[in-house]
């Protein structure tokens, strides 16, 4: 990509930057040594209040675009800076079938390459549906973050020629041991702490979580829930209700933070029995911490190289609960080996060994 100038265009305005854009951030410093500068465009629910994060990408000399949704406006916007700016590619992130018509509209009338990073796994549709996206994304190269999301793909949309590189974490950012106090957020000092990431109740398998706790704390079991929120932390609460029938004071929904590390490193296990992920950025992270990870077996999960990681059955409960017990019996044995596991989890997963294979899939796709 000498020379040429590189567009992302991602439906993402979470609070932090997250793994997300630390990767994209890596991604651009690579691309810079070979004199590539990137763009980026964001979809807002407000166009006039973006990020903190976003405000830092333009003081930093990034050229950023705020994207509403409506289709002609922000195909105005992006055909005018991929005109401007000499741009030659592409890349999207979380969007929609209506949001890319923006960019489909934009190529009409341009000469540049599409890719679509599938950051989840491509859902089947019906027949008009089906044949309706293949048609706008008749152009797409596609990109899986994961080899179980190229599948997905693989199935759904035959044609487009396709790929998939797994995630890359952003190791620097969780690389402390430090953790939170468990006076904090009210916890005993003599319970075992299970944390989830619960903004998509059921997708993330918290109902799961709920009901298995509450069968191991009748049990005999003493294990309190983290549920950590950047959102939706009402509708987690009345959620929890219906399936119980009451708020448990195990139970402890908390707002999310950017020293995430902080979360991973307090508990003593983190879950992730989710129904669906594309590479899951969470479990990795955890893995890397000094917490245990119970996850479901899922195949975006399935095949994760996790030391000590701890596998139940998608969507059973008593599984899930055989798997806590079990990460309660492994208790400490991964911390003492530390070191070890961080250096494996690195050699699979760093950030950097994913922003030199995002390159060379750019360069399948020069012009």
């Amino acid at each position: 990509m000498n020379g040429k100038n590189l567009l992302h265009i991602a439906n993402y305005a979470a609070k932090y930057r997250g793994n997300f854009i630390e990767s994209l951030s890596i991604l651009d410093s690579n691309l810079q040594s070979s004199g590539v500068t990137s763009f980026y465009a964001f979809y807002l629910p407000d166009v006039d209040n973006p990020q903190p994060w976003m405000v830092d990408l333009e003081k930093a000399g990034k050229k950023v675009l705020y994207l509403s949704g409506d289709v002609f406006a922000d195909y105005k916007k992006i055909r005018e800076l991929i005109k401007k700016e000499n741009i030659s590619l592409v890349h999207t992130h979380f969007i929609t079938i209506k949001q890319y018509l923006s960019v489909a509209l934009a190529n009409a009338f341009s000469n540049f390459k599409t890719i679509m990073h599938f950051h989840n796994h491509s859902q089947k549709a019906g027949k008009l549906k089906s044949i309706l996206r293949n048609l706008v994304y008749r152009k797409c190269y596609m990109i899986g973050c994961s080899e179980s999301v190229y599948h997905s793909i693989e199935e759904n949309f035959p044609k487009n020629p396709k790929s998939f590189v797994d995630n890359g974490i952003y190791f620097q950012r969780i690389d402390k041991l430090d953790r939170a106090s468990r006076n904090e957020y009210n916890l005993k000092a003599d319970s075992t702490v299970c944390l989830i990431f619960g903004f998509d109740f059921f997708r993330k398998g918290v109902d799961l979580a709920v009901k298995s706790i509450e069968t191991l704390n009748k049990n005999g079991q003493n294990i309190e829930l983290v549920i950590s929120l950047s959102t939706n932390l009402e509708a987690v609460k009345e959620n929890i209700i219906k399936i119980l029938g009451y708020l448990p004071e195990w139970a402890h929904i908390i707002e999310a933070r950017n020293d995430v590390y902080m979360l991973y490193n307090m508990a003593d296990i983190f879950l992730s029995p989710s129904r669906e992920e594309g590479l899951p950025y969470s479990v990795i992270e955890a893995a890397f911490s000094r917490c245990n990870v119970v996850m479901s077996d899922i195949s975006a999960q399935k095949y994760l190289k996790v030391p000590y990681g701890i596998w139940h059955k998608e969507g059973d409960v008593s599984s899930l609960e055989e798997a806590i017990l079990k990460a309660i019996q492994i208790g400490s044995e991964k911390e003492y080996n530390l070191e070890q596991v961080r250096e494996e989890i690195k050699n699979n997963y760093s950030v950097e060994r994913w922003a030199e294979q995002i390159e060379m899939e750019y360069k399948k796709n020069e012009q």
